[in-house]
């Protein structure tokens, strides 16, 4: 323990800021120290508290109270859960949307009653479901659902009968093939609802 001791604290460079700066090896994607000892990469902030500390338990993690990722000092470091130290770093996504209170039109959020928590915008949520049941009618896709008119789709269907190919009718008309098929197969724009 003190040969491990001795090679942690010589890759340790003191700063005035109270920050024990890692001069060791450094993983370049997350920017974290490494050590290798007996045949085995520790990252070094969690070696640091487990060094001067305590034993981390599996399904915690190290923070960086100091938010520098360089950082060895035991006093800058502390055990959490995965979730607090997610919330608690101000650059992370999760961290921005746990401080909301308001969707982005402005519909206030409300907490679900779940294991996992979490929250929705339930005017938002309402709506989502409600226009997904508009476009829905008979078990096929309506109308409301492309960005075609039902002059577009007796055209489409005149091109296919003549033989044009429906990725080329796709390209003309600005849509995906898929929505091609759709129409031919009386999926979209059948031909009852356009008069045809």
């Amino acid at each position: 323990m003190k040969r491990l001791l001795e090679k942690f604290m010589a890759r340790v460079a003191l700063h005035e800021s109270g920050c024990w700066y890692w001069t060791g090896n450094v993983d370049k994607s997350s920017g974290y120290g490494r050590l290798y000892w007996n045949k085995k990469t520790f990252l070094a902030h969690r070696l640091s508290v487990e060094l001067f500390k305590e034993p981390i338990p599996a399904e915690k993690c190290v923070d960086h109270m100091c938010r520098n990722r360089a950082c060895v000092n035991p006093r800058h470091l502390r055990v959490v859960s995965y979730r607090q130290n997610t919330l608690e770093n101000s650059e992370s996504l999760s961290a921005q949307y746990s401080k909301r209170t308001h969707c982005s039109k402005g519909h206030k959020l409300v907490l679900l009653k779940t294991k996992k928590g979490g929250r929705i915008c339930r005017v938002c949520k309402n709506e989502g479901q409600r226009r997904r049941r508009l476009m829905k009618s008979d078990g096929v896709r309506s109308i409301r659902a492309t960005k075609l008119s039902a002059d577009d789709a007796s055209e489409i269907r005149r091109l296919l009968s003549a033989g044009v190919k429906g990725r080329e009718i796709a390209k003309q008309y600005g849509v995906n093939e898929g929505t091609i098929s759709c129409i031919k197969l009386n999926k979209t724009w059948r031909k009852e609802q356009n008069g045809n």
